[in-house]
């Protein structure tokens, strides 16, 4: 904001007169990756317009989360009568405890930990000021050890990507951590733990150095210009996606219409 005594010489950043879209973009790892897979679906995210269809409710997901955030927050994980009764006070189901076991075999506690379901920022100001953006990210646990900012992000879905690299959520994630491995000196590494049972292999994790970060927030950059620039915000018209879209029977550029559950 002009005239912040925080940041001397900031500018106003001002959109186009009739532009809905906002002065500095968020950037959240669900909204980028929306961006990278159909553009009507970020655009009509974008204006709040109500979602026509129903993608499903992640209820055991987010239990999940809810647990291990509570295990960890209350003791550690590697503490058998401790996850016990957090288990058994939550009548947690067969499911659920192959899954936080699963956890348990990779948790890389009793490292120091920054915190459980933490959110992160970190914005990038650039000229001119309209390509500038911020970047927010709710990571599922963060710990150090060594010289190491180790990111974690539960899973209980199928796995997307052989490597976390190639996940576009994840390039906002790493983002969003600059700001801390660089107040303290550490690298960065971020993990997807897939806990279902069915999941054998997880995707690789990743430890972009300095090189790989200054090109990926080149990348988001030119992201943003684009997001800028877009007029006419096409659907991707393919099956696979469209078949998971909240907006599937209300776009004209729909493979997989439908009635909207309005």
């Amino acid at each position: 904001l002009a005239r912040c005594p925080a940041h001397p010489g900031a500018l106003p950043v001002r959109t186009p007169r009739g532009d809905p879209r906002p002065g500095v973009f968020r950037l959240t790892p669900t909204s980028f990756d929306t961006w990278t897979r159909c553009r009507r679906d970020w655009w009509l995210g974008m204006l709040s317009v109500p979602a026509s269809d129903d993608t499903g409710f992640p209820d055991h997901g987010q239990l999940l989360h809810d647990i291990l955030r509570l295990v960890h927050e209350q003791g550690s994980c590697h503490d058998a009568a401790h996850l016990a009764d957090v288990l058994d006070s939550h009548s947690a189901s067969d499911r659920l405890r192959d899954e936080v076991s699963r956890h348990v075999e990779r948790c890389p506690s009793p490292a120091e930990a920054l915190g459980h379901e933490l959110d992160m920022a970190q914005f990038f100001a650039v000229r001119p000021a309209l390509h500038s953006f911020l970047v927010t990210a709710r990571l599922d646990a963060v710990w150090q050890h060594g010289d190491m900012l180790d990111a974690r992000d539960y899973k209980t879905g199928r796995v997307r990507t052989a490597r976390v690299a190639d996940d576009a959520r994840a390039w906002i994630q790493a983002l969003s951590l600059t700001g801390v491995a660089r107040e303290r000196g550490l690298r960065i590494r971020l993990r997807y733990e897939h806990l279902a049972a069915e999941i054998d292999e997880e995707p690789e994790p990743w430890e972009p150095d300095a090189e790989e970060l200054a090109g990926l927030e080149a990348r988001v950059r030119a992201a943003v210009v684009e997001m800028r620039d877009e007029r006419d915000f096409s659907g991707v018209a393919d099956v696979e996606v469209c078949g998971w879209c909240r907006y599937r029977s209300i776009c004209r550029d729909s493979a997989a219409p439908g009635e909207a559950q309005w």
